[in-house]
């Protein structure tokens, strides 16, 4: 069998490149995204790895666009494809916890009420053909949960934050309901409701709980949070 040829850089390679290995290289990068995505790390030296991190990223780049370095022997394809870096940006999102570099966000509509996406605006549909055409001229929309009209608030939120249960709050003074048995506890639509109808005294509402709002979360409900 015929020895594979090694790979020789060009002629105007500085030194210090051509004395990289690679494979060492990658496994430090994973090494690095290693710390990077350890809780206990603080993100301001999170933010400093990262740069090291793009830095790394960059020499790879140079190496297989400039170069013409063989791209197997510089990238780890399944490292590279997949992984996401979690560094804290300290921009909250809307719903859904604290964004992150490496999310992948969505933008939705969201009651500005409770917060929630179960919300509609009123669109012209032709008596005919029950084909839905452009939006009515009007602001507000209305939300399915809280059953209130508002005008609508778009909000970036992470892909996959989802609506995981309701509480009932007083927003002016800070306060939960006197039903519920602690902050951490998320309760679906039809409890909530329940705990609104049944003191008619105070400024309680409807809030609706994302994926990350509360942390550590005990359900008091089991199934769909809007049954």
């Amino acid at each position: 069998m015929a020895k594979k040829k090694k790979f020789e850089f060009p002629a105007n390679t500085p030194d210090w490149i051509k004395r990289i290995d690679f494979t060492d290289l990658r496994t430090q990068k994973t090494m690095l995204l290693e710390t990077i995505n350890n809780d206990a790390v603080d993100p301001e030296h999170k933010e400093g790895l990262e740069g090291i991190l793009n830095l790394l990223d960059a020499l790879q780049d140079y190496a297989v666009d400039e170069l013409g370095v063989p791209d197997m022997l510089v990238y780890d394809f399944e490292l590279e494809d997949n992984r996401e870096i979690s560094v804290p940006t300290g921009i909250k999102a809307a719903k859904g916890g604290e964004l992150k570099t490496g999310d992948k966000t969505k933008s939705i509509w969201l009651c500005p009420h409770c917060g929630s996406d179960n919300v509609e605006i009123k669109k012209w549909v032709n008596i005919n053909t029950d084909e839905v055409g452009t939006d009515c001229e009007e602001d507000e929309g209305y939300c399915n949960d809280c059953e209130q009209h508002g005008e609508l608030i778009l909000s970036t939120v992470k892909a996959d934050a989802e609506i995981v249960g309701f509480q009932v709050v007083d927003d002016n003074a800070g306060d939960i309901h006197p039903d519920m048995d602690g902050s951490f506890c998320l309760y679906n639509l039809s409890q909530a409701k329940e705990m609104l109808e049944s003191y008619l005294r105070g400024n309680w509402k409807l809030l609706a709980i994302w994926t990350g709002d509360v942390e550590e979360p005990t359900f008091m409900f089991k199934g769909d949070p809007r049954a």
